[in-house]
């Protein structure tokens, strides 16, 4: 089965969504994870290098270097985002309108940086656009090197963006609380219009641990992680204490780290203050939004490996007055503690298989539009032309030295020329064929001639191919991946009947394949056999009559 990733090249760690599918359809199967870096003193997060290392690292030990798609995010804060209004519903108008209203609204040349646009609604007086500009250069030296590391993602979306597939209707606010940055994600009614990336993260919480008490980083994050935000000092920060109610973390949870000559009263209180200050910066963003974009806030949803920390959810909802839930990733990921940091990671992963609903914000499109292996072939043929241009004089050498030789080559090759002619065309005569150029003709006229006739059969089918019909029958009628998968490795259509050789999970789920296949009417005869266990799989047959070409096309007239 086909598979395809999203990857979060965070600072802290590196997280991917593996994707499995056929038909086109996919599901989640596994999460992975790997620690980018400790964090060091001299507060520098892990170079692109070093992430793009750890991830290489990470999919190999999956064994998951044969990809069909992957999918990266854009950094928020290294782009800029306009909600524009204009007065047309037209989208080829509007996409040769943007760039000229976009260019008037920003502080640099519009031709350093690449454009992208979604329309997020249209209404009566014309359409709402969401654009995003990034330099060219900053994109170019990404691509550049993602790709140095045969890591050259099909789709680059800006992160806040993706956080649509997990907001509903209403006004919704996603924070994407990381390690080195908190993203704020605006969206209505399913859809972003406004995305703030903050450059204050967990990170910043560990920090102030440490500069305070003079911690190792490792330590202060550990502390961090275990010291409670619903903790009297923590809570005195930012509200008088209104319930006499001891909420502090008990002392046998940080037994496992702890230093008992610090004061964790005093501890909470510091990062009861880092935490506010990381709270006002998301009042600011979140003030920006209602004022610029005339909405008002309805709920707060938090992903992220910060977003973990014991009493956050709490001290935003009572810091902002506002309903606040985790996001709810996915079953495969609830192995992990903190299971919403893979928030992004599956929304890229959902992007790379096209389950993400509406259509994201896409960097890869003009002269940095994903070309699968060309990319590879391209950097091959660069170093080719320099050593040809080694080579040219000894090739003008041989070439004179071996031109006897070439002209025996070229009458044999003139010879089969003609007996391949003569076997494909026995009505052709023989003497025909001895000059090349003439077999060659004879062959063209042929071929036209069979052109013709494959026109004239086309202008006289309508509708969509019987084969490709029963294909698409054949895909709605298989059991989704979640119920059950199936890697097909024969597969045989005529117009009386459909053969399959294929493997899956377990005899179960074989049963479950057959059934759903009974259930389409097509399909209500189809018979599973020869059923075999091999190793961790099961192979199985089925066969299903169609009842022959008539059957096909009265359906097809139905």
């Amino acid at each position: 089965m086909a598979r395809v990733i999203g990857v979060d090249l965070g600072a802290h760690t590196v997280k991917v969504a593996v994707f499995k599918g056929s038909f086109g359809r996919y599901a989640v199967t596994d999460f992975l994870l790997r620690r980018v870096a400790s964090p060091d003193s001299t507060g520098s997060g892990a170079s692109l290098s070093q992430r793009l290392a750890v991830l290489a690292e990470l999919l190999a030990d999956a064994r998951l270097e044969d990809l069909r798609s992957v999918a990266m995010a854009w950094p928020a804060e290294r782009s800029s985002m306009r909600l524009v209004h204009l007065p047309f519903v037209d989208r080829n108008q509007v996409a040769r309108t943007i760039p000229f209203e976009v260019e008037t609204s920003v502080p640099f040349e519009l031709e350093d940086m690449i454009l992208d646009h979604r329309v997020v609604k249209t209404i009566d007086d014309g359409s709402q656009v969401l654009a995003v500009l990034v330099r060219r250069e900053d994109l170019s030296g990404f691509l550049e090197q993602v790709g140095g590391a045969d890591l050259s993602p099909r789709n680059l979306g800006i992160d806040g963006d993706l956080m649509s597939a997990y907001t509903q209707e209403g006004v919704q606010v996603v924070l994407d609380l990381g390690h080195e940055r908190t993203v704020v994600s605006l969206a209505v009614d399913g859809q972003v219009l406004g995305v703030r990336g903050l450059d204050t993260g967990g990170r910043f919480l560990s920090e102030r641990l440490a500069g305070a008490f003079g911690l190792e980083p490792d330590v202060a994050e550990g502390y961090k992680h275990a010291l409670s935000l619903k903790s009297r000092q923590a809570l005195d920060v930012t509200a008088e204490w209104e319930d006499e109610t001891e909420t502090s973390m008990p002392d046998d949870h940080l037994e496992h780290f702890i230093d008992q000559s610090h004061d964790t009263d005093a501890m909470a209180r510091v990062l009861g203050e880092a935490a506010a200050e990381l709270l006002s910066e998301i009042r600011a963003s979140l003030i920006a939004f209602e004022d610029n974009i005339g909405v008002e806030i309805a709920e707060i949803l938090i992903c992220g490996g910060t977003a973990e920390l014991d009493g956050l959810a709490e001290l935003l909802a009572r810091d902002l007055g506002l309903p606040v839930r985790a996001i709810a990733i996915d079953a495969a990921a609830e192995r992990f503690a903190d299971s919403g940091r893979f928030a992004l990671a599956h929304a890229l992963g959902m992007r790379a298989a096209g389950e993400l609903r509406g259509r994201p914000l896409e960097l890869r499109k003009g002269e940095f539009a994903y070309h699968g292996h060309m990319e590879t072939l391209k950097t091959l043929l660069s170093y080719g032309a320099m050593g040809a241009a080694l080579f040219v004089v000894a090739g003008l050498v041989i070439f004179f030295m071996d031109h006897a030789k070439y002209s025996e080559q070229v009458d044999s090759l003139s010879a089969n020329i003609a007996n391949v002619v003569n076997e494909t065309f026995p009505d052709v005569e023989r003497s025909r064929l001895d000059d090349p150029g003439m077999a060659v003709a004879i062959m063209q006229e042929k071929a036209m001639a069979v052109t013709e006739r494959v026109a004239l059969l086309g202008a006289a089918i309508r509708g969509q191919p019987p084969t490709l019909t029963l294909l698409k029958s054949l895909s709605e009628g298989m059991p989704p991946p979640s119920e059950a998968t199936i890697d097909i490795k024969e597969l045989t259509l005529s117009e009386t009947a459909v053969n399959l050789k294929a493997e899956t999970a377990g005899y179960e789920e074989a049963a479950r394949i057959e059934a759903s296949l009974q259930n389409v009417q097509r399909f209500k005869t189809a018979n599973k056999g020869d059923e075999k266990k091999m190793g961790d799989k099961v192979q199985f047959s089925l066969s299903i009559p169609l009842g022959g070409s008539e059957a096909v096309a009265g359906e097809e007239r139905g």
